[in-house]
């Protein structure tokens, strides 16, 4: 046992280094890397605003020669300077260890995108499969996304950016643009990693777990390695003084560390908003909905499905019911008459070819308890107005227009809780949470038959403000009430069990948080004993 625990220990230590040194690759010098596959990366992300930096071989990490040749690192750093994106592919051997590698999934390109901000967060965004085994430090905020599609991978990344800034706005992205400065940067992330795992004992008991050790095993092989480590952090101590672990860097340490570069990395104080997300609001006291941004930072479907799977061919317009008013049916749809039948068709389709089981797994489902016109025209007034006060409509304007408009009694108690602030703005967390509600709004837009785009991988349109009342131009509801006429039982009951399958399908490629959302809005739909607070996300 104390072999294997020497083992599993160095497998800890060659992790993290504690430092990132490279030296240049080439054809010349890596023939053996699956370089087409890198030059299809580059394409990509190039196309997606990245400037290539170089390609490196990581040397300062440890590969077993028996397992992997030396990998390639191809680096971007993105328009603005505040991503890093970098691709490799393990160049693994037909030995027994590379033949367990390429079983897990770690023979195919990896893209990995990250950010550091000047209060020493970093965030990684991978598509690397080899997860769950290692904790990761406090400040490393890690989320792996395996077969995700490059663009889709970036995009999550951005989202996530917006998301840290949103949650601590006094920290910025760091802005790189150098080779230099990418090392700097990692040299530093390297240290405060290796410093972390000193302080756990460089591996856990729940991480041995992880790694197979079991029951009694698991007692020995643990108290083996705690048993170790404290013998040689005590002939270390008796060689040299214990050094304090590194504290997180601020942006001007971030800064330094990079001086031997021409340009000084410097905080980005104001970063342009990330493509697809929603960051454009419109200056004024709070936003017109007809500026209302689609959903694009919680799309159903990540861009993958349409780059690697056949895309669903629907037109950029949504179809509107023909008992909408004239002028918004002229303006939201250039070309009505979108056939259900067909979304339907095509989504099933895409399911299939996503590898998404079309079986059928739906709970059981009373059709008779599901929702009337009234409940469902009420309740998408209620979120319209709801969704305002995320864009920074006062609480003294969306509570007097659901009550002058008689959709109070479709509040659920949450909400009613929310708007009961005395005058005073509700919690932050609160209003964030708001903006899902456009997934759920659009669910029910569908189901009144305002819209037939429902298919799983679009996202919502901007043009969906202009089908639903005005708050900041004191539009009331009536106009929404008339155009809204339920969908036949079976188009409700179908799109459910879509989106069911597709919440619970586990498919890397599908974003949960809209999905959800829109699942949740189904499931509502369809049950008159339901609250719409109670209705579960499941994740």
């Amino acid at each position: 046992m104390d072999a294997v625990a020497r083992k599993v220990l160095r497998s800890a230590q060659q992790m993290v280094p504690g430092r990132f040194e490279v030296r240049a690759a080439s054809k010349q010098t890596h023939p053996h890397a699956a370089w087409a596959d890198y030059e299809r990366a580059r394409q990509a992300l190039e196309h997606l605003g990245f400037r290539f930096l170089a390609d490196v071989d990581v040397v300062s990490v440890s590969l077993d020669p028996g397992t992997s040749r030396p990998t390639v690192l191809r680096l971007f750093v993105s328009h603005d300077g505040t991503a890093v994106a970098g691709f490799y592919r393990m160049a693994l051997r037909w030995t027994l260890g590379g033949i367990m590698g390429r079983l897990m999934g770690g023979a195919r390109g990896i893209v990995d995108v990250s950010t550091a901000f000047g209060d020493g967060t970093v965030l990684e965004t991978s598509s690397a499969p080899l997860v769950g085994r290692w904790a990761s430090p406090p400040f490393l905020l890690r989320e792996y996304q395996p077969q995700m599609h490059p663009a889709a991978l970036v995009a999550r990344h951005l989202q996530r950016v917006a998301e840290q800034v949103e949650w601590n706005p006094a920290s910025r992205p760091v802005r790189v643009s150098t080779l230099d400065e990418v090392v700097a940067i990692a040299n530093v992330l390297e240290r405060r990693k290796r410093a972390f795992r000193e302080s756990i004992g460089w591996i856990t008991r729940d991480e041995l777990e992880k790694h197979g050790a079991k029951g009694p095993q698991l007692d020995t092989l643990h108290a083996a390695v705690r048993r170790i480590v404290a013998e040689e952090a005590a002939a270390a101590a008796a060689s040299a003084p214990p050094q304090a672990p590194p504290a997180a860097p601020s942006a001007a340490e971030w800064a330094a560390a990079a001086r031997s570069s021409s340009a000084a990395i410097q905080p980005f104080a104001d970063p342009a908003p990330p493509v697809g997300m929603v960051e454009h609001l419109a200056t004024g006291p709070w936003i017109d909905t007809d500026e209302l941004p689609s959903s694009a930072s919680t799309p159903a479907l990540s861009p993958s499905s349409q780059a690697e799977q056949h895309p669903i061919d629907l037109r950029d317009s949504a179809d509107v019911h023909p008992a909408m008013d004239t002028d918004a049916r002229t303006e939201a749809s250039a070309d009505p008459g979108i056939d259900p039948e067909r979304v339907k068709a095509e989504t099933e389709r895409a399911l299939a070819e996503a590898g998404v089981s079309v079986d059928p797994g739906l709970p059981s489902v009373d059709v008779r308890r599901a929702r009337p016109l009234e409940q469902v025209v009420g309740r998408a007034l209620v979120m319209n107005a709801l969704i305002n006060l995320h864009f920074g409509a006062p609480v003294a304007v969306v509570r007097p227009w659901i009550e002058a408009n008689g959709v109070a009694e479709h509040l659920s108690p949450r909400e009613r809780a929310l708007l009961d602030s005395g005058g005073g703005r509700p919690a932050e967390a609160e209003i964030r949470g708001l903006q899902r509600y456009i997934e759920a709004l659009w669910v029910l837009l569908w189901a009144g038959g305002v819209t037939d785009d429902l298919a799983w991988n679009r996202t919502v349109p901007g043009h969906m403000a202009r089908l639903v009342p005005s708050l900041k131009a004191n539009e009331d509801g009536s106009r929404l009430s008339r155009s809204m006429r339920l969908r036949p039982l079976r188009e409700r009951f179908g799109m459910l069990d879509v989106y069911y399958r597709l919440d619970s399908s586990g498919a890397p490629a599908v974003r949960r948080d809209a999905v959800a959302q829109r699942r949740k809005a189904l499931e509502w739909l369809m049950d008159t004993q339901a609250e719409w607070d109670e209705v579960d996300l499941r994740g």
